[in-house]
């Protein structure tokens, strides 16, 4: 090593003899990575002690302790082995409860984790979220919410229906600043319950809170409004109602959410980002440097310590310092770097050809180009800094942005111009605009002068002649405007028509969203009372999760693309519908089909994905199969559209507790 350089962004370089120029990053103090013995996705991440956390994992049940005193780091130790622990509640008098893929277990103090009600197939269903409110324990599970007083953890569960029916999978639980009980389902939409029957709470626009929507996370806000995560769209409901925050290119718009006063946090796919909590604006975004994975998993996969935020990913845990990250600044407005023009057919006066700097440079109007690249000294996520820039008196847009490079512009008309450009990095934001170079572009010295004699020289004798002219040409320009407008109307019909088209088709697989699946759903139900049968199919692929953690996003779209083509296949004609429901779920509605035909049908489909053969090494089948839940309601058939659908999720997910690539068929 021959020398040492610190920068003003808080790196230190490292001139060596074998490897060049090393780099240790200023990110360093922005996050750390608590190391368990091999790496494991954590689950879920809960207080623990003045400076401790519990963290549930795949493979156990974690207490971290960070270190007071040098030297600075963390211990950690196995305190329960269970499995994909996916919550987890310490009570004042020590007792602990688990919520885990094997259902819901307690410890004593000082004792070893036991099963609740280990005869109780509702409390030994996959458990997911645990919440302590009004003297109850509340928890969700795949099949339902369950709870059980804390003066009397012994006593029976108690089972929470709405009309007679489970809830299906409550994913998430959340509780008001007013003591409401806020529960997020998976295709059941949100929930709420204070001291009375729960209740369903949606918005009149549907494209906001549907009713049958995926609720993934749930946050309060100081104010008393909620934060709610449904499908790919980040909600914030109050007293006026729903509004729109964010919303996502992904199904999912983020796994796990935590309000911090004006500071809204969304773990997701993507990575962490920070929204501004009333605006939705975005002020940080995406996977950081130096993170093998960001991508967080459960809705208890994000809290909050002194300074800092224990993240939970599928790679392990992770802190963000807080205060190191306010200290990090927006990139440095760009600088221009380098200009060059070139000359068309005829040269460039030599003033222009040498020129160089921000201007104003002055140019004749001609058959000429101009490559200007900007640049930006920034040294601490700069793979992911970005550009855009815009052309004023040209264009009032901004361009896409779009990584460091030249920017091209020729044979720009006559006029004066001016090139902006700003920064952005995802960990910081956009910089602030810069004006790197002006242009002032003039016509022909020829065309000048000839214009300044005419004008002078025929003003007066051309002044009559120029007004009949005026009058035609506006009779003209009038005629030519019906016209546009005429084609415009045509034009605006066609679009509205390919609209309604792309707003009812998935832009992944081109089979229907969800939108017309919802439409397409009521349809059919409202068939059932005209006595006709229908069948409903929930199709769910299986451990897709962990195939896109082994190959990639990328291949998961391809997956779902080559699935939904085999699907397909499966149907019978323009009558029965495939429709993706969410992520990687698929819906089936085959209308007028007795139990028997219809079995027939969903077999097909389940086979045709098996045959596919898609390799998935985190399948114990070793493929992608999918498992599906369906049910065939017959005219006079108890129950309503909604009851029936959660049917069909109820036999999904025996379908899944009973190994996997399976059929379970239920009729109300």
């Amino acid at each position: 090593m021959n020398a040492l350089h610190g920068d003003p962004f808080g790196n230190v370089w490292a001139a060596t003899d074998s490897r060049g120029v090393l780099r240790v990053s200023a990110l360093r103090r922005v996050y750390q990575r608590p190391l368990t013995p091999s790496p494991q996705a954590a689950y879920s991440v809960r207080p623990g002690g003045p400076r401790g956390w519990l963290v549930g994992t795949e493979q156990a049940l974690w207490r971290f302790e960070e270190n007071v005193t040098p030297p600075s780091g963390w211990q950690a130790r196995v305190i329960a082995d269970l499995p994909a622990v996916w919550d987890t509640l310490e009570l004042d008098s020590g007792e602990r409860w688990f919520a885990t893929q094997q259902g819901l277990w307690r410890a004593a103090p000082g004792q070893a984790p036991q099963p609740v009600a280990p005869d109780d197939p509702e409390a030994q269903a996959p458990a997911r979220a645990l919440l302590c409110l009004r003297g109850t324990l509340w928890i969700g599970t795949v099949r339902g919410l369950l709870s059980v007083p804390l003066a009397d953890p012994q006593a029976p569960l108690r089972r929470h229906l709405s009309g007679g029916t489970p809830l299906g999978y409550v994913y998430t639980l959340c509780a008001g600043h007013d003591g409401t009980l806020w529960i997020g389902t998976l295709g059941q939409g949100l929930w709420r319950e204070q001291d009375g029957p729960l209740s369903r709470v949606t918005d009149p626009a549907p494209d906001l809170l549907g009713a049958t929507g995926n609720v993934y996370a749930l946050a309060p806000c100081d104010d008393g409004d909620l934060i709610a995560v449904q499908d790919n769209r980040v909600l914030r409901l109050g007293a006026g109602g729903t509004r729109l925050l964010a919303r996502s290119e992904e199904a999912v718009a983020g796994w796990t959410v935590l309000v911090q006063g004006d500071r809204l946090w969304v773990g997701g796919s993507d990575g962490l980002s920070e929204y501004d909590a009333r605006s939705g604006e975005r002020r940080r975004q995406g996977n950081w440097p130096g993170a093998d994975s960001w991508e967080f998993t459960t809705s208890r996969s994000l809290a909050a310590g002194p300074g800092a935020l224990l993240c939970g990913l599928n790679t392990g845990l992770l802190k963000v310092d807080l205060t190191e990250l306010a200290r990090l600044t927006v990139p440095p407005p760009p600088t221009l770097a380098s200009l060059e023009f070139w000359p068309g057919p005829a040269p460039l006066p030599p003033e222009v050809a040498q020129a160089s700097g921000a201007g104003p440079h002055t140019l004749p109007q001609g058959h000429w180009g101009l490559e200007a690249w900007p640049a930006c000294p920034w040294y601490l996520d700069e793979d992911t800094l970005r550009l855009r820039h815009r052309l004023l008196g040209w264009e009032a847009d901004w361009s896409a942005p779009h990584p460091p490079g030249p920017i091209r512009y020729q044979s720009l008309p006559a006029g004066r111009y001016t090139l902006q450009v700003q920064a952005f990095a995802p960990l910081t934001g956009w910089s602030a605009p810069q004006s790197l170079l002006r242009l002032h572009v003039q016509p022909p010295r020829w065309q000048r002068r000839l214009y300044a004699a005419f004008t002078t020289l025929t003003g007066p004798f051309l002044q009559t002649r120029r007004l009949r002219r005026q009058n035609l040409a506006l009779e003209q320009r009038v005629l030519e405007r019906t016209r546009e407008v005429e084609r415009a109307h045509d034009a605006l019909l066609n679009a509205n028509r390919e609209l309604q088209t792309l707003s009812l088709t998935d832009a992944l697989t081109g089979v229907p969203n969800r939108r017309q699946f919802d439409a397409a759903w009521q349809q059919a139900a409202a068939q059932v009372q005209a006595g006709h049968s229908v069948t409903l199919a929930l199709l769910d692929i299986d451990h897709f999760k962990g195939f896109n953690d082994t190959y990639g996003h990328q291949e998961g779209d391809r997956c779902l693309q080559r699935v939904a083509g085999a699907l397909r296949g499966a149907l019978r004609g323009p009558a029965d519908l495939l429709a993706r429901y969410g992520g990687e779920e698929f819906a089936v509605i085959l209308p007028g089909e007795s139990l028997r035909d219809a079995a027939g049908v969903i077999e097909r489909l389940r086979r045709n994905v098996e045959e596919l053969g898609i390799p998935n090494a985190a399948s114990p089948h070793a493929t992608v199969t999918v498992s599906v839940g369906a049910v065939t309601v017959a005219p006079g058939a108890p129950g309503l559209p909604a009851d029936w659908l959660s049917l069909a999720d109820a036999a999904l997910y025996r379908a899944k507790d009973l190994g996997r690539n399976r059929v379970v068929h239920d009729r109300p």
